[in-house]
């Protein structure tokens, strides 16, 4: 052990020595108390089906933000979740049949929930991942692609009044969205958007719309998580 410019050397101890019974009874000791203590906990508590189907029913819903961080720059962003008929809560986002956004999460046969999202930028090409629940921490969980965790991975967050997601790339922020929950007329009308673009849309991935041009009801506040 050294302090300043001062040293001391700890002498080894003399007279009595520690017989062979004694060591092996410390190292004994030393191996139950590593066995008493519980393995690190790497992907924070695990949830119950019951509690990720709650999480997942929180999604329920419209959303809509102006200025969220995407690969195309600071873009407005709307989403209706919305149940279907297999139990599923899904979400088609478009502003045309090349420019889209979609998101379902599935629970499986065995009872795990599956997060499948898509989406195609333009020309960039479509693109679809599953991905699993690979972490919790209060109102935020983690997903990972199924394949390559450590590739991509989405965080998402819902709370009564804001729904947050950032999507990781290769543990860097791809994109970030925050979009306010929207209510009453303002989510009425963008429900009849959706449903009025359904009617009209040709593609077989989903609801295809033009974003509202004011979202003014619906800011960004930033933050991270």
């Amino acid at each position: 052990m050294q302090t300043g410019t001062h040293s001391t050397r700890i002498a080894p101890a003399t007279g009595a020595t520690r017989s062979p019974r004694r060591l092996i009874l410390v190292a004994l000791v030393a191996a139950l108390c590593r066995l008493a203590l519980p393995a690190p906990a790497l992907a924070g508590a695990p949830l119950t089906p019951a509690e990720v189907t709650a999480w997942v029913a929180r999604l329920e819903g419209v959303w809509a933000g102006a200025n969220n961080m995407t690969p195309l720059g600071a873009q407005p962003f709307a989403a209706v979740f919305e149940r279907e008929a297999d139990g599923s809560l899904h979400a088609h986002s478009a502003s045309s049949p090349t420019q889209w956004l979609d998101f379902r999460f599935k629970p499986a046969p065995d009872g795990e929930w599956l997060f499948t999202e898509g989406g195609r930028l333009g020309d960039a090409g479509e693109q679809w991942h599953t991905l699993r629940l690979t972490s919790a921490s209060g109102d935020t969980l983690t997903w990972s692609d199924v394949d390559r965790p450590e590739w991509l991975s989405c965080r998402i967050a819902p709370s009564p009044e804001r729904l947050w997601m950032r999507v990781l790339l290769r543990g860097a922020e791809h994109a970030r969205f925050e979009l306010p929950r929207l209510e009453g007329l303002a989510a009425l009308a963008l429900r009849q958007q959706f449903a009025t673009a359904a009617a009209a849309s040709q593609s077989t991935r989903g609801v295809h719309f033009a974003l509202p041009a004011d979202l003014s009801t619906a800011r960004s506040t930033g933050g991270d998580r």
